[in-house]
């Protein structure tokens, strides 16, 4: 792992596999979304160790990207921040955020495709769909639960 990597773990939840993501600002720090489902999330800095949760980290790849410099001060800017949103803005969409500059999740995507959504570009097919996507959102276990995402 290096300066400004996308990085992400496993997570089960409801017996379901999930991912958390973060960028890795190459000091043994991770930048990330924090919290439990009863509290606020808000993006903090925390040790690696903290981020790993016991779990191994990995690193998403990227074709094109920007320099490690402009990712982890996207990541700084964002310090604070408590705007998590499973659909729209989740700890996936701020690692991409931080990478291209342009916010994206591939696990969302891959839940709403299938009726229309995001991947497909229908925001509004997305905003029509997002109460019966989170029921499922929630029942296979892409709502974060644990206490470090």
């Amino acid at each position: 792992m290096a300066k400004g990597d996308h990085i992400y773990r496993s997570m089960k939840i409801s017996g379901r596999m999930t991912t958390h993501h973060g960028i890795d600002c190459g000091d043994g720090t991770v930048i990330h979304y924090h919290g439990t489902i009863t509290d606020q999330k808000i993006i903090r800095l925390v040790s690696r160790y903290v981020f790993a949760d016991g779990e191994t980290i990995f690193t998403e790849k990227y074709g094109k990207c920007d320099s490690p410099e402009v990712v982890v001060q996207r990541a700084i800017s964002k310090l604070g921040e408590q705007k998590y949103n499973l659909l729209f803005n989740n700890c996936e969409h701020f690692a991409h955020y931080c990478k291209t500059g342009r916010s994206d999740s591939k696990q969302v995507n891959k839940f709403v495709a299938p009726i229309g959504g995001v991947g497909g570009g229908s925001l509004i097919a997305a905003a029509v769909a997002a109460p019966a996507v989170l029921g499922i959102a929630a029942a296979i276990g892409i709502y974060h639960l644990s206490k470090n995402d």
